[in-house]
């Protein structure tokens, strides 16, 4: 008899959200799953990640699709029900499921943990009418459902499972030494998972976009370099791994030339996105500089668990936004109009270390934050200076969300904060932009119980937040948001001609920036 947690009463049928018809938004559908069988396994559906395939699989993109059928294949749930010959996983385990739900088992691919090229063709979990995870529940065969390592929160883990792995297995193949120079195309879903798992592979990462903005959030995640796609003629024939993300049809022709043109001879380029069209190459240019052309569907089960444990031990998570799955053709819509800034997930509470009590050490504290205003910007902090007036004053960090009227920055910027945090902004000193000086006092970003930025995300104005010059790395720049300020703005005003001869007592933190900035402002 097959074993079922207590309180699931295994329902005749499954609620989902379904694909009635071809290109239909998604609707409520109730539908009658297959018996469960002696191998198979419910899961108890608690996060789903979309990406481009779901919608692929909507608009029968592929000719894989039959309607009706419940997309998502990037689900994270609970075991709540196992047939009689289930041994992986148990009741109660917290599993991931993903594209690939059975395969032959008994072709030479398969028998090697290559299950994703099966001689006699993988079973997709979505593929021809099968059901996904869209729902509340999903029934599947339990061999192709992974035990999640406890160190991915859940949100993390759903893109993992078929982003993640998509870029993970070629890289895992064509990184075959420390150093390798490897190009990231695109710093979407799959691009900015690609680039922080190239870079904690050994691999020297150049991250190639269309949008300059893009630059600061690609080397936060672990690139070495940057390219505009339109401005990279230095660097033809400099990679040894070119990896394509671009999932869009749209300038498919274009973005394939630069990735033949990125590699150097011998050099490997490697399509993951999945656009409904044809490559054009150059045979030329394949064969006089013996490049090689390669593609890579998702990975087998061998990959999935590699990645899994790599990513909890090299702390490599997406920028997820969560919304409710009620919402699922308006996340359809944002993902096809490219409106989704990665994954951010806007969390109800920032996990940070704080002060719980007067001069206690800081401890481990999670935070619920203000809801984000249509001033304020949410950052994800990766850096912190520390000084003497601290606790967290002086940020670093990239900007993930943003409220409706925020014009000052945007997503994906590279912002600093500092000791600020607002002001009155209407008396004659804020006007002048002395908000340091506001009449009726300013808003000190960590006084009064304020927080600041010791934890991965903050919550601010965005009027206070500072984007950052390109030549100023983001470890630099940190203490430079108060002490490099506390000194600079005295010396502004009190160094009045070149040749001033101008002490400075103390060459500690704030010292030593007031010397290198009085002599580049001439004083003797």
């Amino acid at each position: 008899m097959p074993r079922i947690a207590a309180g699931y009463n295994s329902p005749a049928t499954f609620p989902a959200y379904g694909v009635l018809e071809k290109g239909a938004p998604l609707a409520r559908w109730d539908y009658t799953p297959e018996p469960l069988g002696l191998e198979d396994i419910d899961i108890q559906v608690t996060h789903n990640a979309l990406c481009h395939t779901d919608i692929h699989m909507r608009d029968d993109d592929w000719g894989i699709s039959k309607f009706p059928f419940v997309p998502g294949h990037e689900i994270v749930g609970v075991v709540v029900a196992k047939g009689d010959n289930v041994t992986g996983v148990e009741l109660g385990n917290r599993v991931g499921y993903a594209w690939i739900k059975n395969s032959c088992r008994s072709c030479k691919n398969c028998v090697s943990g290559k299950e994703n090229i099966c001689a006699k063709g993988y079973t997709g979990t979505i593929t021809m009418g099968n059901n996904g995870g869209f729902g509340k529940y999903m029934r599947a065969p339990a061999d192709f459902a992974y035990k999640l390592p406890d160190a991915l929160d859940s949100v993390s883990a759903a893109p993992l499972l078929c982003a993640g792995l998509t870029v993970y297995a070629p890289l895992r193949r064509l990184i075959t030494q420390p150093g390798c120079k490897v190009a990231i195309i695109g710093i979407g879903g799959l691009g900015h998972l690609a680039i922080q798992l190239a870079s904690k592979m050994g691999a020297v990462v150049t991250a190639v976009s269309g949008s300059p903005s893009k630059e600061a959030e690609a080397r936060a995640l672990g690139a070495s370099h940057f390219l505009l796609s339109a401005n990279a003629e230095a660097s033809f024939g400099t990679q040894e791994v070119v990896l394509n993300t671009i999932s869009g049809a749209e300038g498919i022709d274009e973005q394939t030339k630069l990735s033949m043109a990125l590699l150097e001879a011998d050099g490997a380029f490697c399509m993951v996105g999945m656009p409904n069209v044809d490559l054009k190459i150059s045979l030329l240019d394949l064969i006089a500089n013996q490049k090689r052309v390669v593609g890579s569907i998702v990975g087998g089960r061998s990959d999935m668990k590699q990645m899994l444990e790599f990513c909890a031990a090299k702390d490599i998570k997406p920028m997820c936004e969560v919304m409710k799955l009620s919402q699922i053709n308006e996340a359809m819509d944002k993902l096809a109009k490219n409106n989704v800034r990665y994954k951010y997930n806007s969390p109800a509470t920032f996990p940070s270390y704080g002060c719980l009590e007067k001069g206690a050490p800081l401890v481990r504290w999670d935070y619920t934050p203000e809801p984000l205003g249509p001033g304020d910007i949410d950052i994800q902090v990766t850096h912190n200076a520390l000084c003497h007036t601290d606790i967290h004053m002086r940020i670093v960090g990239v900007v993930v969300a943003k409220g409706d009227n925020v014009n000052g920055v945007d997503l994906g910027d590279r912002v600093g904060y500092a000791w600020i945090k607002n002001s009155c902004r209407s008396c004659k000193n804020c006007v002048s932009g002395k908000e340091n000086i506001c009449v009726k006092g300013y808003t000190g970003t960590i006084t009064m119980g304020n927080n600041g930025g010791f934890g991965k995300y903050m919550r601010a104005p965005a009027d206070f937040a500072y984007k950052l010059p390109d030549a100023l790395d983001s470890v630099s720049a940190a203490p430079l948001l108060c002490a490099g300020l506390t000194v600079y703005a005295p010396l502004r005003r009190l160094i009045t001609q070149p040749g001033c001869k101008v002490a400075i007592i103390g060459i500690g933190g704030l010292g030593h920036l007031a010397i290198q900035l009085a002599s580049k402002m001439g004083a003797v």
